[in-house]
């Protein structure tokens, strides 16, 4: 069993904290960018940085990159294997395939392959440096 000294636990828990937030953040995020389109509430806005951003697909891209990478930077020090990266990588791209495909039941809103692809781009292309300095670290 490794002991951890006090300073490092202290930078430990702050790292945790930090990185907490930063997902709360993101899923706050998308979270309100996906109600803003669905309710009509704040649509200008949503419209206005989604043309910012350059389109829907690379909306859809930076958002499940963005909540990929808030979810790998707090978990990362709880993965003991590749196995656990691996299963929660599975996690994340069956949390956005549910997303688009309960599209379906919605009037305003329509299931689309392409956004299902750009979502599974993005949470893939963020994992990829994750996986590698994990594999790093064993």
């Amino acid at each position: 069993m490794k002991f951890i000294n006090r300073k490092d636990l202290i930078a430990y828990t702050q790292r945790n904290i930090i990185s907490f937030f930063f997902l709360l953040f993101a899923c706050s995020f998308v979270f309100l960018l996906t109600f803003s389109k669905s309710s009509g509430v704040g649509v200008r806005f949503f419209y206005y940085f989604q043309w910012i951003i350059g389109g829907d697909k690379s909306l859809h891209m930076l958002s499940s990159g963005l909540i990929t990478f808030s979810f790998h930077w707090f978990l990362y020090n709880a993965y003991q294997r590749r196995t656990h990266f691996l299963i929660c990588l599975l996690f994340i791209l069956s949390v956005f395939s549910l997303e688009e495909i309960a599209q379906i039941f919605f009037p305003s809103r329509q299931f689309d392959l392409a956004d299902l692809s750009a979502s599974a781009l993005g949470v893939v292309l963020v994992s990829i440096p994750f996986y590698f300095s994990f594999r790093k670290r064993e």
